[in-house]
């Protein structure tokens, strides 16, 4: 049986050949290298404290950070040690309402962006695609008829 920070490593190796973009990657192994730090030495199957490893790293950390840690520690117990994880109480994130152009504005931004070689790159961050996943979009990955990517 694996220790988590075998298991982790092992669960980052399959999503980057999967082809997972390597900003997700990079934020796999940062809560590899960061979080839960008193169990990345210890079998999986012998970690009973979940409640508390949690707690210890959400004193220091976002509630998102934490959705994100406990996310990615769940599907690596899962997906490479068979280890299905109790459920804990684990803090909410805040639902920010992000600001967005309406109709009129996106007009102004498409014709002031009008023959850039980089504008469909501005629109798709635009609609918050990150910097890898524009870069990574692949031809199939669009559909012209039905104006979807």
């Amino acid at each position: 049986m694996y220790t988590m920070k075998e298991a982790c490593e092992k669960y980052i190796k399959r999503k980057e050949k999967q082809g997972k973009s390597p900003e997700t990657i990079r934020g796999y192994d940062v809560i590899m290298r960061n979080r839960f730090q008193t169990a990345m030495d210890k079998k999986v199957v012998s970690i009973k404290n979940w409640q508390q490893l949690y707690d210890e790293d959400a004193k220091n950390h976002s509630a998102k950070t934490m959705a994100n840690t406990w996310s990615f520690i769940r599907a690596v117990c899962k997906t490479e040690c068979r280890v299905t994880l109790p459920d804990i109480e684990t803090a909410t994130p805040d639902k920010k309402e992000k600001a967005f152009l309406d109709p009129d504005q996106i007009k102004v931004f498409v014709k002031a962006t009008k023959g850039n070689k980089h504008q469909i790159a501005m629109l798709l961050h635009l609609c918050s695609c990150r910097a890898s996943e524009v870069r990574g979009l692949k031809w199939d990955k669009i559909n012209l008829d039905k104006k979807l990517i």
